[in-house]
């Protein structure tokens, strides 16, 4: 497993070694566990020579960072499509994996600022550093997996709740937990969240079935029912809401304040457009397929707000 460490990585670990799984972990920060591999993929290959594996689960990827410059651009490939490509190229130097390969890819590869129940058949045309990466991380898979004749699964994950969420869903909750939010146009626009426990204990289902999927808690809830669950956990009023025409013009101030000082702003035209606008996918195929069903992360915001 690459990935072991981080948000939805260590939820996967717990449970596929109380499931009686031996997991070696491949990754760049250091570990004592002694099944641990040291390397960065976005540089290096890993030497896994010797070496035999059931189950391959790719989670590791650079985002929820802004790239200010062409460097920090580059370095989305780097991690995400040319660290894939190393991965793989390790893998044939071991004993192809048995059971078959997962990414953790992303809803960020069909490069959308809005739609409703989109569905895992709608164009990528993702052109933005994080979501192309994601893409042709995804490219090299496919095609990689279909000459060896390994059995690959891509899951496109969207908004990951859990204890300390990374993302837009982690800085929604610290903001509403420091007063520094505002609901801008009502809070209207919907987003699709999934808990990150249930969604690491059902990778192994989908691993060994194979195909591409959405992953969601089907409830695809509004920002103001997610703003309202955190401010009543925090025991604080809702957020003042921000009238459209005031947002827009402080959208284009900030446009001007950003071209002037290369520098992201917390509120512009494009932030704008994603705050108010619903994003929301279809995961119909995996309820079908699979028998894929989720709790209301709504409903679990006691977990989602605790420190572990």
């Amino acid at each position: 497993m690459t990935g072991a460490r981080g948000f939805l990585g260590k939820n996967l670990v717990a449970f596929l070694r109380r499931s009686g799984k031996e997991v070696y972990s491949l990754g760049v920060r250091g570990s004592d566990e002694p099944k641990s591999i040291e390397v960065d993929l976005s540089k290096d290959a890993p030497d896994l020579s010797g070496l035999k594996f059931d189950e391959v689960y790719h989670l590791a990827g650079l985002a929820h960072q802004v790239p200010r410059n062409r460097k920090e651009k580059e370095l989305f490939n780097s991690v995400n499509h040319e660290g894939t490509k190393r991965l793989l190229v390790a893998l044939e130097k071991s004993k192809l994996p048995k059971t078959g390969i997962l990414f953790l890819s992303s809803v960020a590869v069909y490069g959308l600022d809005k739609g409703e129940g989109i569905c895992e058949n709608h164009p990528r045309k993702a052109e933005d550093p994080y979501g192309k990466s994601k893409k042709l991380a995804e490219d090299a898979l496919i095609r990689w997996a279909k000459e060896k004749k390994v059995k690959y699964s891509i899951v496109r994950a969207p908004l990951l709740a859990g204890p300390n969420p990374p993302g837009n869903l982690g800085a929604l909750i610290n903001g509403l937990k420091t007063g520094k939010y505002l609901r801008i146009g009502g809070g209207f626009a919907r987003r699709s969240m999934v808990a990150a426990d249930e969604l690491a204990q059902f990778l192994p289902t989908v691993l060994k079935e194979g195909g591409v999927y959405h992953l969601t808690d089907g409830e695809n809830p509004r920002l103001r029912d997610i703003e309202e669950a955190v401010s009543l956990r925090e025991g604080r009023s809702n957020p003042f809401n921000l009238p459209m025409p005031l947002a827009f013009s402080l959208a284009r101030i900030c446009d001007f304040i950003q071209l002037l000082t290369n520098k992201p702003m917390p509120l512009n035209s494009q932030r704008l457009s994603k705050m108010t606008q619903s994003l929301t996918f279809d995961d119909s195929l995996a309820r079908d397929r699979l028998n894929w069903s989720c709790s209301s992360v709504l409903k679990r915001m006691d977990w989602v707000m605790s420190e572990s």
